[in-house]
């Protein structure tokens, strides 16, 4: 055989063995994301939401979402279903930014015109950043296909590493070779209660045993200008574009996030009264528009004080995260606040 014939023969088991790994990827479709790819009953399988989220979003079977960061990946549909008669997906990312969140909206507000129910969480310490990196060095090439409605565009990035681990843990678990590691709703028990440890949520809470405060948290409020007008949150008017972008029979639930006490900052700290100018804010644009139930859990409380509450300083436990959906149809149904727990807010007084 000449080094030409054998340089085909090499070549030619290369192409075969792509096509056929390409093949096999578009029948897996780990992202249900291609248009020639069969309807199996696939789970979402990528730890990056990103990935996944954008399938969800597109499931005629819900009528119903809730958007956030991992702090209401906590938030199980099924509990939410029942309070409210809906049927929620969760489309919580890790650490979304406002524009990601945003953009999974626009997803799901395409396939769902009249979505019954829209809950927002607001978790604080994204919503109310005073600055923050270039979100375009956030963007990742194949998501950005993922969030259109083009079911072609994605063909040409179904090669990479990412895609072939994710392909193959699609395959063991349709192939019945695996379990389902991750919730077809959306919500996964990804802080399960037999991994809670007291001393390292101590730890995450406060800080190594003789540590300083930190420094942020207990800082003084002395170089913020006396204008709180002219006080910066880089994501804020994110929040106006969301709720602008739904129907006005839509209810949208606004709920600022139960972070514990310790991430508010020390009463009168810089902290502590950024936190307070951002929340009116907020408040003063959920008043701008129709149907809107906005509840504050972000002050000191029955929940945020307790630390068996908290793996952090921003994450609740299991039990913890099922009180605070229960609080939250609490209040939405009766329109009222629950002393020492949270804030049925009353959006007259921040309108115009």
């Amino acid at each position: 055989m000449t080094w030409r014939s054998t340089w085909r023969a090499g070549l030619g088991a290369a192409v075969l063995l792509t096509a056929a790994v390409y093949a096999a990827i578009l029948v897996v479709d780990p992202y249900d994301a291609v248009a020639v790819s069969p309807a199996l009953d696939r789970q979402p399988i990528a730890r990056d939401q990103r990935y996944s989220a954008p399938a969800l979003a597109r499931k005629a079977r819900y009528d119903s979402a809730i958007l956030g960061t991992s702090t209401t990946r906590l938030m199980q549909p099924a509990l939410l279903d029942g309070a409210f008669g809906a049927a929620f997906v969760n489309l919580s990312v890790d650490n979304a930014l406002p524009f990601e969140q945003d953009r999974l909206l626009a997803v799901f507000l395409r396939h769902h015109v009249r979505p019954k129910i829209v809950l927002i969480g607001l978790d604080h310490t994204m919503w109310c950043r005073e600055h923050d990196q270039d979100p375009q060095k956030l963007r990742r090439k194949l998501p950005d296909t993922l969030y259109d409605d083009d079911r072609w565009n994605d063909l040409a990035h179904l090669l990479s590493r990412r895609v072939l681990v994710h392909a193959w843990e699609e395959f063991v678990y349709l192939a019945g070779l695996g379990p389902q590691k991750w919730g077809k709703d959306g919500y996964t028990a990804w802080l399960p209660p037999e991994r809670y440890d007291p001393a390292r949520a101590r730890r995450y809470l406060y800080g190594p045993p003789g540590a300083p405060p930190d420094p942020e948290l207990d800082r003084a409020a002395d170089d913020l200008p006396a204008d709180r007008a002219s006080w910066r949150f880089v994501h804020i008017e994110w929040h106006a574009r969301m709720l602008e972008r739904m129907p006005p029979e839509t209810m949208k639930i606004v709920v600022v996030m139960p972070t514990h006490r310790i991430a508010h900052g020390r009463p009168g700290g810089r902290v502590a009264l950024r936190l307070a100018e951002c929340k009116r804010r907020l408040f003063a644009i959920d008043a701008r528009y129709p149907n809107v139930a906005t509840l504050d859990f972000a002050f000191d409380s029955d929940i945020t004080r307790h630390d068996g509450n908290y793996w952090d300083q921003v994450h609740l436990t299991a039990e913890a995260a099922v009180r605070f959906q229960r609080l939250i149809a609490e209040g939405v149904r009766g329109r009222r606040s629950e002393r020492d727990l949270f804030e049925y807010v009353d959006l007259r007084r921040y309108g115009n």
